[in-house]
This record gives C-alpha cells, sequence and structure tokens, in this order.
C-alpha cells in the first residue's frame, strides 16, 4: 500500500489518485479471499516498478505499471465471472462493466 500511496502522490492526478484510493481495499481484500497467489505476483510486478524508477528508466517503469494494471484488471475480470453473486463483486461490477 505504500508504494501505491507514494505513486499516487506523485502522479499530480486528485481524481485518479481518489479513484484508485477508493478501490484498492476492495481489490486488495478480493484478492485475498479469492487469489491470495495473486499477491505474490503483484509484489513482484511492484519490485519491477521501482527497479526501473531507480534505474531512472521512465518507460520502463510506465510499462511495468502498464502490465501491474493490466495483471490486475484480469484478475479482477476473471472473480466477476467465478464469483458472480459475491458482495464485492457486485459493488465493483459496475465499475468494469464497460472493460
Amino acid at each position: 500500500r505504500r508504494l501505491h500511496g507514494l505513486v499516487l502522490a506523485s502522479c499530480g492526478n486528485r481524481r485518479l489518485r481518489t479513484i484508485a484510493e477508493g478501490l484498492m481495499a476492495p481489490i486488495e481484500r478480493l484478492q485475498i479471499a479469492f487469489y491470495p497467489h495473486r499477491l505474490a505476483e503483484a509484489a513482484e510486478e511492484h519490485r519491477r516498478i521501482v527497479d526501473r524508477l531507480r534505474a531512472g528508466d521512465g518507460t520502463g517503469a510506465m510499462l511495468a505499471m502498464r502490465a501491474h494494471l493490466e495483471a490486475t484488471q484480469r484478475g479482477l475480470m476473471d472473480l466477476i465471472v467465478e464469483q458472480p453473486g459475491h458482495a464485492v463483486v457486485e459493488i465493483l461490477r459496475p465499475r468494469y462493466a464497460a472493460v
């Protein structure tokens, strides 16, 4: 969560920060409940992002961030399909219905 907070604070986009902060806790709870393996994958994705930032590689950091977001989105879509009646899934469904 600390990494997410740092990235969001530095992005300069207040609306994105508000939206992302509102989604992080429910997404994390879903991953713990239904996809615990995803936490290890996300940690590795975070490491790649940080490595690129430390190397001063903005393009590489952007690509690593994009890969992380896409993997998170795929996991959420899988969850919506596999757990259709779950309360948290129902909360998230409208946000991802157009995806």
